[in-house]
């Protein structure tokens, strides 16, 4: 081989290499941002099941207040005020349990709807809803950290 051409394939292996190792590098950085994204779209949908099931828990709790409020405040013949009265609490569970049945499980979109019918059927003693509280938390808990 003449030496003057010893430069030119010099200059071609390493445009050669440098192309592959662009190619390789690239590959890589791209593998590793997907997974950077994917975890971080997995951590976003942990934190908005939690904090929907927390709204949720807070709109029952605050529902679940008003309406024992109302058993005592308001007497037979004033239930038209009652409803008033216990309205925009009513509304904001409705739209938290909308919310929770749009991205729960089966399991935790049953136990809301166990809420939801007992809170229906008038003021709820407290070891009742203490009760039905609690299973919606631990199912809320297992759900998220399930991770699925």
């Amino acid at each position: 081989m003449d030496a003057k051409w010893i430069p030119i394939f010099a200059a071609a292996v390493g445009v050669l290499g440098g192309v592959g190792g662009a190619i390789v590098g690239g590959s890589l950085a791209n593998a590793a941002e997907e997974t950077r994204l994917e975890s971080e779209r997995e951590a976003a949908i942990v934190d908005l099941r939690r904090a929907t099931y927390a709204k949720w828990v807070g709109a029952a709790d605050a529902y679940a207040f008003t309406n024992l409020a109302a058993a005592e405040l308001f007497t037979e013949g004033e239930e038209v005020e009652a409803v008033k009265f216990v309205a925009p609490q009513l509304l904001d569970f409705f739209t938290a349990d909308a919310a929770v049945d749009l991205i729960a499980k089966t399991a935790l979109a049953d136990a809301t709807d166990e809420m939801e019918e007992k809170l229906g059927e008038g003021p709820v003693d407290e070891e009742t809803y203490n009760m039905l509280r609690n299973r919606f938390i631990q199912l809320a808990r297992e759900e998220i950290e399930s991770g699925d």
